[in-house]
């Protein structure tokens, strides 16, 4: 059963967001069909999207799959339209450039709960080294990858054509007092997480609804249960739809 989004993700919080091509295929496997895919995400972002609703903090595009760090400021309604929307145009383009028909997408975006500032960090430390996992580069800021991940922004302060739209979550911020104490800060956790944890591959970072410690998520799925069960015994309201 696919779950409203709402009953995961609500105003403040920070989530991992996971987007497949349909059937796992290597349809993003181009450099040009990557950086189409985020200038549709950048463009919807910034000419249709008040960043006073949410704010995208980190990215990284595969052949197959793209990740995405995001916290919803506001209005999670607001996210999934601009998710529809760009998401949307880029199969629509990518279609038509392509001469073929059907889906892009396997399903719609999974986006999982995030539970602290920690395990964010750790999200986008693990975002950061999905091309050293693949194989593709040995480190997560080689210059390959410049335009296809916001990792060298973090760790250099070097922005892409793409990089406009983000926006450093909180933890970063206090990792020193200038930008670069920030970004050497940032090189030294992001090499220590690489050798630690980043060269193994982490079903726990995109399976199920919750991306934390154990005994938070067993008390996320409690919630959860308790809304669903409130759901099913008084019914949507008249003319409620599902958020999508």
């Amino acid at each position: 059963m696919r779950l409203p989004r709402k009953l995961i993700v609500g105003p403040g919080s920070s989530i991992h967001k996971i987007w497949r091509c349909h059937n796992r295929e290597f349809l993003l496997q181009s450099h040009r069909d990557k950086r189409a895919y985020l200038q549709a995400i950048h463009d919807d972002f910034l000419q249709r999207c008040s960043q006073d609703d949410f704010a995208i903090q980190s990215y990284c595009i595969m052949s197959n799959h793209a990740h995405e760090k995001d916290k919803i400021k506001q209005d999670l309604a607001s996210f999934s339209r601009h998710m529809q929307r760009a998401h949307g145009l880029f199969g629509l383009h990518y279609n038509k450039r392509h001469r073929r028909l059907g889906k892009i997408a396997h399903d719609r975006p999974k986006t999982l709960l995030i539970e602290n500032d920690e395990e964010d960090m750790r999200c986008t430390f693990y975002i950061d080294c999905n091309p050293v996992r693949a194989g593709i580069i040995k480190h997560p800021t080689d210059v390959l990858w410049k335009d296809l991940s916001s990792c060298r922004y973090y760790a250099y302060g070097k922005k892409n054509q793409y990089d406009d739209m983000i926006e450093f979550p909180q933890w970063y911020q206090r990792l020193g007092k200038t930008a670069r104490q920030r970004q050497r800060k940032y090189r030294s956790l992001l090499d220590k997480y690489l050798v630690e944890e980043g060269l193994k591959r982490n079903p726990k970072m995109s399976r199920g609804y919750y991306l934390g410690g154990e005994l938070w998520k067993m008390e996320m799925r409690k919630k959860l249960g308790e809304k669903l069960k409130k759901k099913a015994s008084t019914g949507p309201p008249e003319g409620e739809s599902s958020d999508k």
